[in-house]
């Protein structure tokens, strides 16, 4: 009987110290959890700045455009229009089509 209780006593400890890693791991895990979290919400804005750069930095380069061929008389195409085809060339074929 004795020996039965010392058993159930040392599964007990056993099971105590399982559970007391199993809370250990879980709070890793949830601190883990929390900093992907906010990684991915880091990376998530820089992804926005970085579109809203690209737009910003686009539009300039149009205005620089603009800028360039009214200096050298030449007409800006209405917006949303596509450009205007280029001359045909005086070149002769080169044949590698």
């Amino acid at each position: 009987m004795w020996a039965n209780l010392g058993k159930l006593i040392a599964n007990l400890i056993d099971v105590a110290k399982g559970t007391k890693k199993n809370s250990e791991d879980i709070k890793k895990l949830n601190q883990q959890v929390t900093d992907l979290t906010n990684l991915v919400l880091a990376l998530g804005l820089k992804f926005e700045h970085s579109k809203e750069m690209s737009e910003a930095e686009r539009k300039n380069l149009l205005l620089e455009l603009e800028n360039i061929l009214l200096r050298n008389g030449l007409q800006v195409p209405p917006k949303g229009l596509a450009p205007p085809s280029l001359p045909p060339s005086n070149e002769p074929p080169t044949g590698d089509s």
